[in-house]
């Protein structure tokens, strides 16, 4: 029999299990997850024959439309099924649960990042659209000058507010304090950090993690035209062989850059309630 429902205490170790499974990740990001961040209210699971083959956790996340109005959301992350169990359509019905259960929360939106390029269709046929992009560009070290300025360690609290400032204005994914805490941890058991960056331009923040050789800024936000002399300053703080930046796609971004496909986007409003947010910025992931 096929249950699904939020999950039990003992359905604990279950979860991290099919995360290991699926994802790969270390069991630093792992337990960091459920010691810190995790919420069984979140969380929904399927279940067959009593174990748990499929699971996902609904984020609160909200989106800030470039008028400035505000709708709630869940962000669909760590959507994962037991590779015995693939095949089944187990995630397929876990998301139309998920949809039904946002729904009676009287949220307006959900959101997902697919973990791989292929991943997009599949969401697309669950009713998600391509929504959010970023620009990046890769960087040797060697490439990176030296750049005036300062860089240090940044709160929760002061990372969200400089970033909500500099994304005022556009339609982004705004954060609350809890999430921007959770890629804070993330980004320090890898051996980077959040920052802030004071520019000759002005004041910017960075979410930086080490991936092997290489430094991924999952997000650079910075005064126009700052980029490049963020990127050096990031540099001298975290040295690696080379570095991976992305930035919105509507801030001014080094001319080698690509725009890529990154999330996408489900609402459940009236389409003539839903703004546009054709290239909106997500940003912080956890991806």
């Amino acid at each position: 029999m096929i249950e699904m429902r939020s999950p039990d205490a003992g359905d604990l170790e279950r979860q991290k299990e099919l995360w290991r499974l699926c994802f790969g990740d270390a069991d630093g990001y792992v337990e960091e997850y459920y010691k810190n961040r995790y919420r069984a209210e979140e969380t929904l699971v399927l279940k067959e024959g009593g174990v748990v083959q499929s699971m996902l956790a609904g984020l609160p996340m909200a989106l800030r439309s470039a008028d400035g109005r505000f709708f709630p959301g869940r962000y669909v992350y760590a959507l994962a099924t037991h590779p015995e169990s693939r095949g089944e359509g187990f995630g397929g019905f876990l998301l139309k649960y998920a949809d039904y259960r946002f729904q009676e929360e009287n949220m307006a939106c959900a959101l997902v990042v697919p973990a791989e390029p292929s991943l997009h269709s599949y969401f697309a046929r669950a009713g998600f659209r391509e929504a959010f992009v970023h620009s990046e560009w890769d960087e040797e070290n060697a490439n990176l000058n030296r750049a005036e300025g300062a860089i240090r360690e940044a709160s929760p609290v002061e990372y969200n507010r400089v970033r909500n400032q500099l994304l005022h204005g556009h339609c982004y994914v705004a954060c609350d304090e809890e999430a921007v805490a959770l890629q804070k941890s993330f980004s320090r058991i890898s051996g980077g950090d959040i920052y802030l960056l004071e520019l000759p331009e002005g004041v910017g923040c960075a979410s930086a993690e080490r991936v092997g050789e290489r430094i991924l800024v999952k997000e650079l936000l910075v005064p126009d035209a700052a980029a490049r002399s963020a990127a050096a300053l990031i540099a001298a703080e975290l040295p690696a062989k080379s570095y991976r930046f992305r930035v919105p796609a509507f801030h001014m971004s080094p001319p080698e850059s690509k725009v890529v496909a990154f999330g996408m986007l489900k609402w459940y409003l009236p389409e003539d309630k839903v703004p546009d947010c054709t290239g909106g910025f997500l940003g912080l992931a956890y991806d």
